[in-house]
């Protein structure tokens, strides 16, 4: 039989946990697509930045690049997002790694299998464009 594994770091299996309070709680990921060929041809810019000591990121007003502003002005335009998994798949940048679908499935679906399996209801739900790599 499968065993359950724990979601997450900061949190253990739903089926060996007795704690209610995370038993019911939403787990968000984030996935960013890769640049498509036609964004590289047309110069287009990543405004998303991988946050540097959190599974989150980092979004740059697309005005900041329009406009001939400093790099210190920079915070000003910046809106900081935190997730419990972020997988960065748009290029690779310093040591963060650039993630495959396996990355994905092991850190979401495969838990998840587990404790439905366990008997638990579990539901995965993924927006995005159609299409995208």
């Amino acid at each position: 039989m499968f065993t359950p594994e724990p979601i997450g770091k900061r949190r253990s299996s739903l089926a060996s946990s007795g704690d209610s309070e995370n038993a019911d709680r939403i787990i968000t990921a984030v996935r960013v697509r890769p640049v498509s060929d036609s964004e590289s041809n047309n110069n287009c810019r990543v405004i998303m930045i991988p946050a540097a000591n959190e599974p989150g990121m980092c979004i740059v007003d697309p005005a900041f690049y329009q406009s001939n502003k400093k790099e210190s002005e920079r915070k000003i335009y910046e809106r900081h997002f935190r997730y419990d998994h972020f997988f960065w798949s748009a290029n690779k940048v310093g040591t963060v790694m650039v993630a495959t679908q396996e990355n994905v499935f092991s850190a979401c679906g495969k838990p998840l299998v587990g404790h439905c399996v366990a008997g638990f209801n579990c539901a995965i739900l993924a927006y995005g464009q159609t299409g995208t790599l």
